[in-house]
C-alpha cells in the first residue's frame, strides 16, 4: 500500500505546500527509536489507517502522493504505483487542487465538497477532510485528506428538491385554481411557478380563439413585436389526437425555424419549448418556455412544465363549463339533480337507473348505460329509459352485450377514451352496428336521430359508456351539447366509482373485523392458559419458588396481562365496528367508579412513581353508562395518563356535573399533544410517540377505543393540551 516518499523539488506547475525542515522518512525513524510505546502507537495507527472504510491518503510537503488505504484505491481507482509522484489533481483537476492548497497553507485545514474523477472518468461527489500533520519542531510533515463519496446523497438531495419543487408548484397552481375568479390570475400564477422550477427566461400561454388561430393571453419578457411575428404559429393541428411537447434546445439548429430566426435573434432567444394545454382531448392552446442561452430542458423540468399545463388547462375548461352553465338554465338544474340523485345512492345499479330516469326527458329522448365486462373486453347494456313510450323496445335492450371492437360507438368510446358526436344517424347507421335482422329492427325502432356517447372513465380506468340519444321530440345535438354528456358521465363514473368502492370496504371492512374477532378469541386461549400456569406456580403448588424465579414469574404475569390487555382492546374494536357492541345501561355512582378504578392504576402511579391526586364530589351523583365500559373508558384515560408522564410528573383526576352531564377530567404533565395531532389520537392504530426513543407501549387503540364506547353510551372524550404542558381528557356522560 506504500508509495515511495517524494521530496524532491517540483516542477512550476506543481503546487508545493509549506515545507518541512526534516524529511518525513527521517522522522519517522526517529519515532521508531522512541522505544516500544512508539512503535504500538505506530502499530495501531497503520491498523486504522488500513482498515478504516473512510479513504484516506497521505500527501508529502511537495504536494504529491506518499500512499493511500485500500478504501482510497477503491474510490478513484487509482493502483499504488499510478500515483507515485503524482498530486491529487490527478483527479481533483489542477484549479480545485491549487485552492486546497492555498487553504491549507493558510489555515492548515480544508473542509470542503468537490467534484473528483475517478480512472475510469466518473464523476463523484466527494467531501474533503484535509489537514496538516506536524512534527515536535512545529512544521509539517505531511499533510492527510479523508474523502468521503456523497455522491448519492447529493443525488438523493437533488431529486427530493426536485420533488418538492413539483409538490410546490402543483400546490400553489391547485390552490388558484381552486379560488380564482379569472383566467388571467391563474395565468399569472403559471408563468410564475414556470419561471421560478423550470428557470426559463421568459413565458407566455397561447389559447385558439373561435377562428382556431393561436393568440397569446398572458406572457413575460416578450416584445410586442415579437408577439406579433409568431402569433398563429403551432407545431400541431387543432384537431391533433395526442400532441406532444415539442423541445429545441437550439433554435438555430432547426431547419423549419428559419423564416422566424431574425425574429429569434432580435428577442434574443435561443431555446424554445412548446407544451400543450390539453383537456377532455381537446388541444387549447399551449404553454411557451423561451430560454437566452441554448438549454436541453432535463426531464424533471418538463414534468414540472406540463404538470402547470395540466393545471391551466383544467382551468380553462372549467371556466368554460362554468360560462356553459351560466348560459344554460337547464343545464344547471340538470346537474344540481344529477349530483343530488347520483349521491342519494351507493347502489351501483340504482345510480345508473336514475342518471338515465333524469336524462329523459330532459335533455334526451333515449339514454343507455353500458358497463365493461370481462375484463374490459366487452359492454353489457344494465339501463336503458326511453321518452317516446318504447318501453317494450327499451326491455329488450337491456341486458344486450357487445365484445369490444371498433363496429360500435360504445367500443370506439371506450378505446379512444373520448365522447362520440353523430349528429345524423341513418338507417344506413343502423344496419352497420345490427348483428343480425331482429336486432337492425329493434334498432329502427328507436327513431333515433342523433347520439353523443360519452366515457365512464374514473382513475384512469373506463368502466362504461354513457349514451344520450334524441329521435321524436325533432331535436338533434351538436359540438355545444357535449361538454354537458361529458360532464355527466363524469360525474356518473365518479358516483359508480364511488358506490363500488364503497362496496369493496365493507367487504373488507367486515373480513378485517371477523379476523381480528377471530384472532383475539384463539390468542386469548394460550394466553389464558399462561396466566392461569403463572397464579399456580406462584401459589406454590409445584414447590417453593427462589426469589428469581419469584422475579421471573412476576415478569411473565406482567407480559401476559400486558398481551391480554393488548388483545381485549383489538377484539372491542372489532364489536365496535363490526356493530356487535352490547350495551347494558344502567345508572352508575361517579366516585365509585373512580376509586374502583384507581385501584388499578396506583401500582403503576407508584412504580414510576408519580404524582396522583383526585378530588372526590357528591357520591351521590350517578352517569348514565354501560358500568364495565365505564370502567374500561376511565382506565384507557388514566393509563395513558401514566404512560406518558414522565417519572416525578403528576396525574390529576377531577370530575364536576351539571343538571344534564358527569364531566370526567384526567390531567397530565406529559409531553402534550400538537394542536394538529388533537383529533388524530382519536384515530384507530395512531400513536404519536411512533419513533424509535419512544418509552409508550400499545397498540394504538385505546382512545379510538374510549371515544366509540363514549358516544356509544350518549357522551364523549375530548381532549385539550398545550404541546409541551401536558394534556387533559375529558369524559362526559349524560347525568342520571
Amino acid at each position: 500500500m506504500h508509495l515511495t516518499p517524494v521530496t524532491s523539488t517540483t516542477d512550476d506547475s506543481t503546487a508545493s505546500l509549506p515545507p518541512s525542515t526534516t524529511a518525513p522518512a527521517a522522522t519517522l525513524e526517529r519515532r521508531r527509536a522512541a522505544g516500544s510505546a512508539a512503535e504500538q502507537a505506530l502499530a495501531l495507527y497503520r491498523a486504522i489507517f488500513a482498515n478504516a472504510v473512510e479513504a484516506i491518503s497521505v500527501i508529502d510537503t511537495s504536494g504529491r502522493y506518499l500512499e493511500q488505504n485500500a478504501a482510497h484505491r477503491e474510490l478513484l481507482g487509482y493502483s499504488d504505483e499510478e500515483l507515485r509522484e503524482k498530486t491529487p489533481a490527478i483527479h481533483l483537476g489542477e484549479a480545485e487542487f491549487q485552492s486546497i492548497v492555498a487553504e491549507l497553507v493558510r489555515t492548515s485545514t480544508c473542509h470542503r465538497e468537490c467534484v473528483s474523477r475517478g480512472k475510469t472518468g466518473r464523476e463523484l461527489t466527494i467531501e474533503l477532510s484535509a489537514f496538516a500533520v506536524r512534527g515536535a519542531d512545529g512544521e509539517p510533515v505531511c499533510y492527510v485528506g479523508v474523502k468521503r463519496d456523497v455522491t448519492k446523497e447529493k443525488q438523493s438531495a437533488a431529486e427530493l428538491q426536485h420533488k418538492f419543487d413539483e409538490l410546490q408548484a402543483i400546490y400553489r397552481m391547485s390552490n388558484v385554481v381552486s379560488r380564482a375568479g379569472a383566467l388571467e390570475e391563474i395565468y399569472e400564477v403559471a408563468l410564475d411557478e414556470l419561471q421560478r422550477t423550470v428557470h426559463t427566461d421568459r413565458a407566455s400561454v397561447l389559447l385558439y380563439d373561435h377562428a382556431r388561430v393561436m393568440r397569446f393571453k398572458a406572457w413575460r419578457g416578450l416584445s410586442a413585436a415579437y408577439r406579433r411575428a409568431v402569433e398563429g404559429h403551432s407545431p400541431w393541428s387543432p384537431d391533433d389526437p395526442d400532441p406532444q411537447p415539442v423541445l429545441l434546445s437550439d433554435v438555430r439548429a432547426d431547419p423549419h425555424l428559419a423564416e422566424l430566426m431574425p425574429v429569434f435573434d432580435k428577442e434574443g432567444i435561443s431555446a424554445i419549448g412548446f407544451i400543450p394545454l390539453v383537456s377532455g382531448g381537446r388541444l387549447l392552446g399551449k404553454f411557451m418556455i423561451y430560454f437566452d442561452k441554448p438549454h436541453e430542458v432535463s426531464p424533471h423540468e418538463l414534468q414540472i412544465a406540463q404538470t402547470i399545463a395540466s393545471h391551466i388547462a383544467f382551468a380553462i375548461a372549467r371556466k368554460g363549463a362554468e360560462s356553459a352553465l351560466r348560459e344554460s338554465w337547464q343545464a344547471h338544474r340538470l346537474l344540481a339533480e344529477a349530483g343530488a340523485l347520483l349521491n342519494s345512492s351507493l347502489d351501483v345499479e340504482d345510480t345508473l337507473a336514475s342518471i338515465t330516469r333524469l336524462a329523459v326527458p330532459s335533455i334526451a329522448d333515449w339514454c343507455f348505460v353500458d358497463l365493461s365486462e370481462n375484463g374490459g373486453n366487452g359492454f353489457k347494456r344494465i339501463a336503458v329509459a326511453s321518452g317516446d313510450g318504447s318501453e317494450a323496445v327499451a326491455q329488450r335492450l337491456v341486458g344486450d352485450y357487445r365484445t369490444l371492437d371498433s363496429s360500435s360507438s360504445t367500443s370506439r368510446v371506450a378505446l379512444s377514451g373520448r365522447a362520440e358526436l353523430n349528429d345524423n344517424v341513418d338507417d344506413a347507421f343502423f344496419r352497420s352496428i345490427a348483428r343480425d335482422a331482429e336486432h337492425l329492427e329493434t334498432m329502427r325502432a328507436t327513431r333515433i336521430t342523433s347520439y353523443i356517447a360519452a366515457p365512464l372513465a374514473t382513475r384512469d380506468r373506463m368502466i362504461g359508456v354513457l349514451t344520450f340519444a334524441t329521435s321524436t321530440s325533432g331535436r338533434r345535438y351538436s359540438a355545444d351539447d357535449v361538454w354537458l354528456a361529458e360532464e355527466l358521465a363524469r360525474r356518473t363514473a365518479l358516483a359508480v366509482d364511488n358506490a363500488r368502492l364503497y362496496r369493496e370496504a365493507q367487504e373488507a371492512n367486515r373480513a378485517k373485523s371477523q379476523f381480528l374477532a377471530t384472532m383475539s378469541h384463539e390468542l386469548r386461549t394460550p394466553l389464558n392458559a399462561i396466566g392461569g400456569y403463572a397464579e399456580l406456580l406462584q401459589m406454590g403448588l409445584r414447590g417453593p419458588l427462589s426469589p428469581e424465579q419469584q422475579d421471573d414469574l412476576n415478569r411473565i404475569q406482567r407480559s401476559q396481562r400486558h398481551l391480554l390487555g393488548l388483545i381485549n382492546d383489538l377484539l372491542s374494536f372489532a364489536k365496535i365496528e363490526s356493530g356487535h357492541l352490547e350495551l347494558h345501561i344502567e345508572p352508575v355512582l361517579v366516585d365509585d367508579s373512580l376509586s374502583s378504578v384507581e385501584s388499578l392504576i396506583l401500582p403503576q402511579v407508584q412504580a414510576k412513581p408519580l404524582k396522583y391526586s383526585r378530588r372526590p364530589g357528591d357520591p351521590s351523583i350517578a352517569c348514565t353508562a354501560d358500568l364495565d365500559k365505564l370502567h374500561q373508558v376511565l382506565a384507557n384515560l388514566l393509563s395513558n395518563a401514566v404512560k406518558f408522564t414522565p417519572a416525578g410528573g403528576s396525574v390529576d383526576v377531577a370530575w364536576d356535573a351539571s343538571d344534564e352531564t358527569v364531566s370526567i377530567r384526567v390531567t397530565d404533565t406529559g409531553p402534550g399533544i400538537p394542536s394538529t395531532k388533537l383529533q388524530a389520537i382519536f384515530e384507530p392504530f395512531v400513536q404519536l410517540g411512533g419513533n424509535l426513543t419512544r418509552v409508550a407501549e400499545g397498540t394504538g387503540l385505546g382512545l379510538a377505543i374510549s371515544r366509540e364506547l363514549a358516544r356509544a353510551m350518549g357522551g364523549d372524550v375530548t381532549v385539550q393540551s398545550t404541546f409541551g404542558a401536558g394534556a387533559t381528557f375529558t369524559l362526559s356522560l349524560p347525568r342520571t
